[in-house]
């Protein structure tokens, strides 16, 4: 058992296995911050993304209502002002 926190001390720089472990104990620290802050960085981007679908489908919604209310204008007919939103 001694000799193999021997080893481990001289891997580490000759360190004491107390001042070992307490490096071991930050580099872990620093690690649940960063995926903390990882995970709340995939939140953020799956909002976005949330975000980006509802204004595409918004978009194409009345890109349709302006291309059916130009389509019956242009054949003589008149249309309703469709609402923003698409077609009801």
């Amino acid at each position: 058992d001694s000799s193999v926190k021997d080893r481990l001390s001289e891997a580490i720089g000759k360190k004491t296995w107390n001042e070992g472990l307490l490096d071991l104990l930050e580099v872990r620290e620093r690690n649940v911050g960063l995926q903390e802050q990882l995970e709340k960085a995939e939140l953020i981007i799956l909002e976005q993304e949330t975000i980006i679908q509802f204004l595409k489908s918004h978009a194409e919604e009345d890109t349709l209502s302006e291309l059916a209310r130009f389509t019956i204008e242009s054949h003589g007919g008149s249309s309703p002002r469709l609402p923003l939103g698409g077609i009801v």
